[in-house]
């Protein structure tokens, strides 16, 4: 058992953050947020040994990439303060790779430190039949402006990845994540962020999914600021993708959008669940959240659950989903012009995908 493998691989780890994750305890059918994962593929899934990963790419000056022994010499206050964070943390993947912190690494943008060409990075997790539990820790100083381009490289094995963003005051950063990782491979990616006053985080992410892949978006928005989510899913054969959110907004005048998208192809699935929350304190929001998805197979699935919590009374929020197959008329569209179906559902199910990929 998965659960089991862990604490084989870790025997003599212990700690407050340890048995917060074990006191949440692995995920079942009870668990809301993975009431739809075929939690029979993590649970049967042998770990055979425990895996690290490696970042490759250039850094430009003066953004610094340390591991978080090296990190700990001259950034330990901020890293004990995200500490304390890590309690609230209620995902056990997330809970259990922030107990293992001392297998990550540190990003650090410097204050007023603006990279205009975006930085490409592969996170490389080497050695087939893994457990990988890698944590990122990057902080965005003020007035700082940086964007990411990043790509996961695996053969297979359990990746259960934390990224843990802070941007400071009036900072911006943009994080694009192509992920076409092989089907045996199972990814769970927990993104979490603090975004302080009058910053800016875009996120966007491209996926074919696998045999067990799983985004998980939680985000804070203080006064004035803003966060961008996209993200499109393009899937055939077996492969699924879960993806959830929560936008919480903190102070006034914030703004979030999300929109996902997913084509399914085969007998593919795709889960979307996402969560507005608004507090009291958080007048003239501006929150939207939209999810699309595109069924192309005769066994595809789809299930979709936005929804809004919103106890501030000057918003302006909205949230939908819509499942659909091609149109016939589009279709005939296309053959009519000597084009067959199979072509013609590929370029229909791009030009689906396109508004949310533009920058991927």
């Amino acid at each position: 058992m998965f659960e089991v493998g862990v604490k084989t691989l870790y025997p003599e780890k212990k700690g407050a953050l340890w048995d917060h994750a074990w006191k949440i305890g692995f995920p079942d059918r009870h668990t809301e947020s993975y009431r739809k994962a075929s939690l029979q593929t993590l649970s049967k899934f042998a770990v055979a040994r425990a895996g690290e990963m490696k970042i490759e790419g250039n850094i430009p000056h003066p953004i610094s990439l340390l591991t978080v022994q090296e990190a700990k010499k001259t950034y330990a206050t901020f890293l004990e303060n995200r500490t304390k964070t890590k309690f609230k943390e209620t995902n056990f993947f997330a809970a259990l790779t922030n107990a293992l912190f001392e297998h990550g690494f540190f990003l650090y943008i410097p204050p007023n430190t603006v990279i205009k060409e975006p930085i490409s990075l592969s996170f490389i997790y080497d050695g087939e039949g893994s457990y990988f539990a890698p944590h990122l820790q990057i902080f965005v100083g003020r007035n700082a402006n940086v964007r990411f381009h990043i790509t996961p490289l695996a053969k297979s094995g359990v990746i259960s990845q934390v990224i843990d963003i802070y941007m400071d005051k009036n900072s911006s950063c943009e994080w694009v994540e192509t992920t076409d990782l092989p089907y045996e491979a199972i990814y769970m990616n927990a993104v979490r962020a603090m975004v302080k006053e009058e910053s800016q985080l875009q996120l966007w992410s491209h996926t074919k999914g696998s045999q067990f892949f799983r985004q998980d978006f939680r985000i804070e928005l203080a006064e004035r600021s803003e966060v961008v989510l996209k993200g499109a899913s393009d899937l055939s054969g077996k492969s699924v993708s879960y993806t959830e959110v929560l936008v919480e907004h903190k102070g006034p005048n914030a703004k979030s959008n999300q929109h996902f998208k997913g084509v399914m192809r085969d007998s593919s699935r795709s889960t979307f669940e996402g969560k507005i929350f608004v507090e009291s304190e958080a007048q003239k929001t501006e929150a939207y959240q939209l999810n699309n998805n595109l069924l192309l197979g005769s066994e595809s699935e789809v299930f979709s659950k936005p929804n809004l919590e919103i106890f501030a009374d000057d918003v302006k929020a909205s949230h939908g989903a819509t499942v659909a197959k091609l149109s016939e008329e589009e279709l005939f569209y296309f053959q009519t012009r000597g084009i067959g179906k199979e072509i013609a559902g590929q370029f229909l199910a791009a030009g689906f995908l396109k508004d949310v990929l533009y920058n991927v």
